[in-house]
């Protein structure tokens, strides 16, 4: 399940990078990061 999304702007407004943080099942285990690159 998708813990929570991180969208990172330039200064010009266009999205320069997506982040995914996933938690494990039930809260168990450490979050971790799926890089997705540029703009969807």
């Amino acid at each position: 399940m998708v813990d929570s999304v991180i969208l990172i702007y330039d200064r010009d407004g266009r999205m320069v990078r997506r982040e995914l943080w996933f938690q494990g099942a039930a809260g168990a285990g450490p979050r971790f990061k799926v890089p997705t690159g540029g703009a969807p």
